[in-house]
């Protein structure tokens, strides 16, 4: 078990981070991209046999970085392997220190000794070892915590299928709140408990099964400590098969379970236990690739996914949930058969979230109050309190198109289109009457709402690398409109638009290299119901950019070369005093009211030395910023941010005796700051070494 160490941070991070995250990604709408196929519908890449004999090295890192804070890592890494044993001994240290308030030390020093050809070619079996200590320092009271992982390890081959196993005991030594930061002081006030653990591997998702075209893992967790424990099954399978013609299939599957309830340290002073809380995340995906057919490839998939969380013992969380997601896309693409390459695609989604999913005793709820909540009776509030999460079931709906099209013109010109627009609609159907001194008021989810994001992008350029001059134009739009439904909500619906018109060229001579961008964009806001917001402080927003990006190099030969560039930026934002704002009808209308004028600059010089075993990066950036606000009293505009900034820097690199070291400082001189000179502040110090025998 060539990297054992790397097999065993994985599983066991599957206890208390990968569950919550899993839940947490698979509840969120993400809005990607339409035209790309999910990589967990591809074929694993095939990881190469584990090479017998010796395979042995001694490697060292060090990485310091102070910015205001210092943050220090460093590795440790000694392997030692033959054709009998292997033993692995890691260290790892972290350092991140706030001069003024507080610093956090980590430690941990895994390791492992494994046996190899035990009961058979494949079978190794061993012992390892993970103790871990986090010591946070703080000037009123400070922590201490420490865990240790100690137990054998086994792996081997059931018919070619891997399997890795390892238990043991874990003990969790703690100092909640420690006077002051001496650390001693663990020995006389800790407290301790001690617990078990037992993890499990079945299959190598990166390897087929009996060589079909089969891959799959399954992994088991288990680990109960401080009155707390946690237990998590997680199993991934993938199918592919060809159905001739050069169509072919595929189907994936992933299931994930997890009971129990952690320990944890709240807001960094208590240890105490989460809730006891079971998160099921079931998800299966069917695809069909074709083959190529009248210069055109198709394909397309679709997926359901089910996942439930429910707090068996905490039921005053009233965050029991039960989501389906639905999604079905179908992508299209050229190949290279027409005087145009193609490719976009198409998905439509549509999901359910269920709230308090187990207690739908009635739809409709009838709560009374005095119109103070406190005063209700145990039975009424806890009524109220399920309503109003059962008030949170919603229905999605979500539409997805993405187009791409290039068209090869004259003279390696090419003409880019690209067009995007995507629909989400969220409905919340659920509702409960709560009287009110006699009055009855029909309690809603606010929330309902609808959006349409499009986006429009053309170029006509010529990029070609191996060419002396490169340029081009293109232009931007794209509108965003968000509708919400609920009356108290409906005076925000509103419709923003962008723009970006630019250009750009490249020359590149021998020795020189120029580039050349400029564009403008600008940024403009409007509301859907404009009577709501006549007040002068309420009406739009507007925003307006101009670009100019210039940049060159100068290379005098192979070990020295200058780079320069120059970034200018002219701006302002405002608000839109439009007809429809304004009631007065003396006051002036449909104009643009600019409050703040911005104007800044940062050029950039530094040269670039290298050298056989050297290496040397210096210079600096001056930048220069000047705004002004929009004075309504004496109407001039005032100055409200004036001065520069200048930030030198130095790189080295070097190789000595082996030893692989990288420096880096950098100061920034800020006028605008009133710590300027603070000599804890503005350094970017960076330091590196690395050593490998």
């Amino acid at each position: 078990m060539a990297e054992i160490l790397q097999k065993i941070f994985r599983v066991n991070r599957y206890i208390g981070f990968c569950v919550s995250v899993i839940f947490f990604l698979a509840g969120r709408n993400i809005v990607a991209q339409s035209n790309v196929w999910p990589d967990y519908l591809n074929v694993p890449e095939n990881t190469d046999e584990e090479q017998q004999g010796d395979s042995s090295w001694l490697r060292f890192d060090n990485r310091l970085s102070w910015y205001e804070k210092v943050n220090e890592t460093n590795t440790i890494d000694w392997r030692f392997e033959n054709k009998k044993n292997s033993f692995s001994q890691q260290s790892h240290y972290f350092l991140k220190m706030d001069n003024r308030e507080s610093r956090e030390h980590s430690y941990s020093l895994p390791g492992n000794f494994m046996r190899k050809n035990v009961l058979g070619p494949s079978g190794k079996i061993g012992f390892e070892w993970i103790p871990k200590l986090n010591y946070k320092v703080r000037d009123d009271s400070s922590t201490f915590h420490s865990t240790v992982d100690i137990g054998p390890v086994a792996e081997a081959k059931l018919f070619s299928v891997p399997i890795n196993v390892r238990t043991g005991v874990s003990t969790d030594v703690w100092e909640e709140a420690m006077e002051g930061n001496n650390i001693f002081s663990v020995f006389e006030n800790q407290s301790w408990d001690a617990g078990y653990y037992l993890e499990s591997e079945f299959g190598d998702y990166s390897k087929p099964v009996f060589n079909m075209p089969f891959y799959f893992t399954l992994r088991a967790s288990g680990r109960s400590i401080r009155n707390a424990g946690l237990g998590l099954v997680m199993g991934n399978a993938l199918y592919t098969k060809e159905i001739g013609l050069g169509d072919s299939i595929v189907i994936h599957i992933s299931d994930s379970l997890s009971n129990g309830k952690e320990s944890y340290l709240n807001q960094g002073t208590m240890f105490t236990t989460s809730p006891w809380r079971i998160l099921h995340n079931f998800s299966i995906t069917g695809g069909i690739k074709s083959a190529e057919r009248l210069g055109f490839r198709l394909l397309g998939y679709y997926r359901y996914n089910y996942r439930t969380i429910t707090y068996p013992s905490g039921t005053d969380l009233y965050n029991d949930m039960k989501g389906k997601n639905n999604k079905a896309t179908l992508l299209l693409s050229t190949q290279n058969r027409y005087f145009f390459n193609y490719n976009g695609g198409i998905e439509l989604g549509w999901n359910d979230q269920d709230w308090m999913y187990k207690n739908k005793n009635i739809k409709t709820r009838i709560i009374k109050s005095d119109g103070n909540n406190n005063s209700l009776v145990a039975a009424e509030n806890r009524e109220k309190m399920l309503a109003t999460a059962n008030n949170k079931d919603n229905l999605t709906f979500a539409a997805n198109m993405e187009h791409n099209v290039i068209v090869p013109l004259f003279y390696k010109f090419s003409l880019y289109y690209n067009f995007r627009i995507f629909r989400e609609s969220k409905k919340y159907s659920n509702y409960y009457l709560l009287i009110d001194y006699g009055k009855a008021d029909t309690i809603r989810n606010q929330l309902e709402s609808d959006g349409v994001d499009n986006f429009h992008h053309i170029e006509l350029s010529r990029r070609d690398s191996n060419s002396m001059l490169q340029g081009g134009i293109y232009c931007d739009y794209g509108k965003v409109v968000m509708h919400n439904l609920r009356k108290s909500l409906s005076g925000i619906s509103n419709i923003r638009k962008n723009m970006k018109i630019g250009g750009f060229v490249s020359l590149s001579l021998n020795k020189l290299y120029l580039s050349e961008e400029l564009f403008f964009q600008g940024q403009k806001f409007d509301y859907i119901f404009k009577k709501l917001h006549t007040e002068p402080s309420a009406r739009p927003q507007q925003q307006r950019d101009f670009y100019s990006l210039l940049s060159s190099s100068w290379t005098f030969n192979d070990n020295v070369k200058l780079v320069c560039s120059w970034n200018e930026r002219y701006g302002d934002d405002g608000r839109w005093y439009g007809k429809e704002y304004v009631i007065d009808e003396d006051e002036r209308s449909d104009y643009y009211a600019i409050q703040t004028k911005k104007n800044d600059y940062a050029i950039t010089m530094h040269i670039e030395t290298a050298f056989t075993h050297f290496k040397i990066l210096a210079g600096g950036t001056f930048r220069d910023t000047y705004n002004k606000s929009f004075d309504a009293d004496d109407s001039i505009y005032v100055p409200v941010l004036e001065g520069y900034r200048y930030i030198p820097f130095i790189e080295c690199e070097t190789m000595l005796s082996g030893f692989y070291f990288k420096f880096k400082i950098k100061r920034d001189f800020n006028t605008v700051d009133p710590e300027l000179w603070n000599k804890y502040k503005n350094w970017d110090f960076t330091f590196l070494m690395q050593k490998e025998w």
